[in-house]
């Protein structure tokens, strides 16, 4: 008996935390699939193979050229380049066994499984899709194709994959881990995430049910945390990020968390005393510099207004591009009466986010502050059309929460979602038309410029 070790995706992604790659390994009576190196640690194509392991390969190969027919010759040169990390030599022996098997799935899943780790997302689902649709039993591959589609972003079709994974295998704890989390970055994509409450309440049941027996409970308390700051369970959160940063003490993401929850909660005295031990422990850290910032912005203490601005200033100079920073540091500047450089921020920050109002709003009075009248009006005009569609897509937004069956008003989201370049938000809300009416040509046309297969 071989072991058979294929990779599913787990991805729990985040503002601040990289892609996690879980691997299952389970015992089977069958052929071993491959296991390839994990997406976020990408291995070379080939690697240097000792002179014994080069004379095991060649046995091999001579063996499956006696036998070309013999499946089980083909798997055996498979492990061989797998133990080597030979990846296209092994996707090669895959498609051999793909045309000598062709009832069986597990050569299939292992090439999606390469596919996958070596970033090739679109193959990786088009191979897992031919699984589901020819074996439709297969919970690794509705599972695989989850992940696949979490990697693209496409956070609703992956919950749905996820569904099927447990529907198949309730008791796998792995595939109640995608699921919750699919579900989370499918609501948190959303600019109005709060009312997305059912998603929410799902996707935290299906991480915490399997919180108990999950050997990486680091990554779960983390994601339950951000999960119950969403719902504005602030105890709940803080409890979360406190465990998690006892489990993760080298995530800079988790102190910011869980200062954020103690603030969030109306504790600024423990948030403060959270943020000053993560500052000494992560001084490159942007996001903790700007929170200290609109702490000291708003205490009554000494000096706090010099002390915000020089946060401000060193969290625009570890992320530059961060247009929220650079606001923070520009209101800084325009209250320390240092104008040309508030100015400046201001422009990159409507650079960055163009259809964002509030910098257009600030570069009006500071034009008008610096005697540019003409360049204030159209500042504050650009900042005046872009409150209105703001408040006309929250609008939208309500309506759509309180008549989640109207076709009319997810298209109308759709499209401008998809105008404000949120590309996942407005391919889900297209796929929401199409479980409505499966046929919406104007939702097909949509999906179809988003580039993406429903």
């Amino acid at each position: 008996m071989q072991s058979k070790r294929i990779a599913i995706l787990m991805v729990f992604g985040s503002l601040f935390v990289s892609l996690v790659l879980l691997v299952r390994n389970q015992q089977h009576k069958a052929n071993p699939t491959v296991a390839p190196p994990s997406p976020t640690k990408p291995s070379p194509v080939s690697q240097p193979t000792t002179s014994s392991s080069k004379t095991d390969i060649s046995l091999l190969i001579r063996a499956v050229q006696q036998a070309p027919k013999d499946p089980q010759r083909h798997w055996d040169l498979v492990e061989a380049y797998q133990t080597n990390q030979d990846w296209k030599e092994a996707r090669k022996q895959l498609l051999e066994i793909i045309t000598l098997e062709p009832k069986s799935p597990k050569a299939l899943l292992a090439l999606a499984s390469l596919d996958f780790s070596e970033k090739n997302l679109l193959a990786a689902e088009t191979t897992y899709r031919t699984i589901t649709q020819k074996w439709k039993n297969s919970d690794e591959a509705w599972a695989g194709l989850a992940g696949a589609l979490f990697h693209e972003k496409r956070y609703l079709e992956a919950s749905d994959a996820a569904r099927n994974a447990v529907r198949l295998s309730p008791n796998n704890s792995a595939h109640h881990a995608v699921l919750g989390t699919a579900l989370m970055e499918a609501a948190l994509q959303f600019p109005n995430r709060s009312e997305f409450k059912l998603q929410l309440a799902e996707a935290r049941h299906e991480l915490e049910s399997i919180l108990s027996n999950w050997n990486q409970k680091g990554e779960i308390t983390y994601r339950l945390g951000r999960l119950c700051l969403t719902q504005r369970d602030y105890h709940s959160a803080i409890s979360y990020y406190t465990q998690a940063q006892t489990l993760l003490p080298d995530r800079a993401s988790v102190t910011f968390s869980l200062a954020g929850s103690y603030i969030a909660s109306g504790d600024r005295t423990t948030g403060r005393k959270v943020l000053e031990e993560g500052l000494k422990k992560f001084p490159n850290e942007a996001a903790l510099y700007d929170m200290m910032g609109q702490m000291l912005q708003q205490s009554k203490e000494t000096n706090a207004l010099p002390l915000a601005l020089q946060m401000f200033e060193k969290a625009v100079q570890l992320s530059p591009k961060t247009g929220r920073f650079l606001e923070r540091y520009g209101v800084a500047c325009l209250r320390a009466n240092r104008l040309e450089e508030a100015r400046k921020l201001f422009e990159q920050s409507a650079t960055l986010n163009p259809n964002r109002a509030y910098p257009y709003q600030q570069l009006a009075l500071i034009y008008n502050r610096l005697g540019r009248p003409k360049r204030a009006k159209e500042a504050s005009q650009i900042a005046q059309d872009l409150v209105r569609d703001a408040q006309q897509l929250k609008q939208f937004q309500n309506l759509s929460a309180l008549h989640p069956e109207s076709v009319g008003l997810h298209l109308i989201l759709a499209d401008r979602y998809r105008d404000l370049g949120m590309r996942g938000p407005s391919r889900d809300q297209y796929l929401m038309v199409l479980q409505l009416e499966q046929k919406n040509q104007r939702a097909l046309e949509g999906i179809k410029a988003l580039g993406a297969v429903p």
